[in-house]
């Protein structure tokens, strides 16, 4: 609902944003100066697209552009747009600049949100199916939920809700149901990305949208023991809204994998924790696990067989039993669309380049639709331009509802992402957007490398004494209280 004035927010890689506040009824958007909204990058057509209201709701049309434009990491030709919807304009070399509509003058606000999709009322029948099937009573379509997943059945003591052997399991209160259970006012029902809130008008269900909030509260990891014992993670708070892109930098042994690996719960932090939406992953992992999708640094598919035969293999692994060839051949596609490797869906993997073989395991994880997608060095041994080409890649994918984190050695390309974090030595000693760590570190000028000069030292003793400065300077500084504290305080009290 608009609270005030509309806004636009434009970010352009290595420069400050834009707001441009929305208050005509149309807009036009290109390079040309007589444009409404002016973006001077040479990949933007002199008439790019058009910005008009249309009674209470924004929409974007495209004007035959050169390079197009993307709306929430898909390419349109026009969209009705919603308060967060980002619009992206490109080239095919991997540069872009994005535009986000926000409805509301306070665009610090809103951290992840759910929206009710319909009312479920419970009349007279004696059982309700959940599922997958377009036809079930409460059809639930994402690729985790199975084909036949829980069933409600009218007793005596009231509705009994039983899992009917599903893959990725039915939950209410975040508790798996291992056995038939009896449903109160109030009882929240969790079947893979959506909720059902059992209340007094009926079945209230509900799906996050835009992506998934990550916390990392105090996190504190330790290895060895006695004289040996060593800290590899010293008490690491971090704050990534839906949609944001972040990068964890750092030196050979600043700890990056081992922060990566403690958000998304396969390496456990043993102090801290770690929240999903303001939910304990630790506590609650098996509820969200189907949500995380993690592709390690090696390839994870099988080189003899081809792209779709690789997803094929994949998809039965990953996905519930009953899913049909129909289905899977229909996510394969959207997978491989996703990550512009649609035209090699025939080809064998050990033809494709390290680059292409990189994507194909991007998309085996996207089969299951995770919102929460983790890469370690996804762009490792790949040249410059395909590096960048990766980059804009995990770019869209966090334009189209995820929430991406990666960890990386490179640093030519972290201008597109929404903030970076640089580790050393185990300790957070940056994070907050790219352009603003220039200035933090005193370094001019805008190479990322001049910053890992500032934090290195060969003598070990030395660079913890460094490490140990620029964290304490970090926790003095504003980019900590914005896009750390005033985050934080923005989440429910967790027992």
């Amino acid at each position: 609902m608009r609270t005030g004035t509309s806004l636009l927010l434009i970010r352009i890689p290595g420069q400050a944003e834009q707001r441009v506040a929305l208050e005509k009824a149309m807009y036009t958007i290109g390079r040309w100066p007589d444009n409404d909204i002016v973006l001077s990058p040479d990949y933007v057509s002199g008439r790019h697209g058009r910005l008009e209201r249309r009674g209470r709701a924004w929409y974007y049309t495209d004007l035959d552009s050169t390079n197009g434009t993307f709306v929430n990491g898909r390419l349109a030709r026009s969209a009705e747009l919603h308060d967060g919807d980002i619009l992206r304009i490109g080239d095919p070399l991997g540069n872009s600049v994005s535009l986000t509509l926000r409805e509301s003058a306070v665009v610090e606000a809103p951290a992840y949100s759910t929206i009710r999709i319909g009312t479920t009322a419970l009349g007279l029948k004696p059982s309700l199916i959940i599922g997958r099937d377009p036809q079930a009573d409460i059809p639930l379509q994402a690729p985790v939920v199975s084909w036949r997943h829980a069933r409600l059945d009218r007793t005596a003591q009231g509705f009994v809700l039983t899992d009917l052997n599903s893959t990725n399991g039915t939950f209410v209160n975040g508790r798996r149901v291992t056995a038939p259970c009896i449903i109160k006012q109030g009882d929240v029902i969790q079947i893979g990305p959506f909720r059902l809130v059992w209340e007094a008008a009926g079945l209230q269900q509900y799906a996050v949208t835009g992506g998934v909030r990550l916390d990392g509260i105090g996190l504190r990891r330790e290895v060895g023991s006695k004289a040996r014992r060593k800290c590899i993670l010293h008490d690491v708070s971090i704050s990534i809204y839906p949609r944001e892109f972040v990068a964890l930098v750092g030196t050979s042994g600043a700890g990056k994998s081992t922060l990566m690996m403690a958000l998304n719960g396969f390496v456990r932090a043993q102090k801290g924790q770690v929240l999903i939406n303001g939910d304990d992953l630790y506590r609650h992992f098996d509820l969200y696990r189907t949500m995380v999708g993690y592709v390690p640094q090696d390839d994870i598919i099988h080189r003899e067989l081809t792209v779709a035969n690789a997803l094929r293999y994949a998809a039965r692994l990953r996905l519930p039993p009953d899913t049909s060839a129909e289905e899977i051949e229909k996510r394969i596609d959207e997978v491989l669309q996703q990550v512009e490797m649609l035209g090699q869906k025939d080809q064998l993997v050990s033809s494709l380049s390290g680059g292409q073989r990189k994507r194909v395991s991007i998309a085996v994880e996207l089969l299951a639709e995770p919102k929460l997608f983790f890469l370690d060095e996804p762009t490792s041994g790949l040249d410059p331009g395909l590096e960048k080409k990766m980059m804009h890649t995990l770019r869209r994918l966090a334009d189209g509802g995820r929430t991406v984190i990666l960890v990386t050695h490179a640093t030519s390309n972290i201008s597109q992402c929404d903030h970076v974090c640089f580790l050393s030595q185990g300790r957070l000693v940056y994070f907050g957007p790219p352009h603003e760590a220039f200035q933090f570190f005193n370094v001019p000028g805008n190479d990322f490398a001049d910053i890992y000069d500032r934090l290195d030292d060969l003598d070990p003793r030395q660079a913890r004494q460094k490490a140990y400065m620029w964290e304490q300077r970090f926790r003095q500084s504003q980019q900590y209280q914005r896009y750390v504290v005033a985050r934080q305080k923005m989440l429910p009290e967790i027992s």
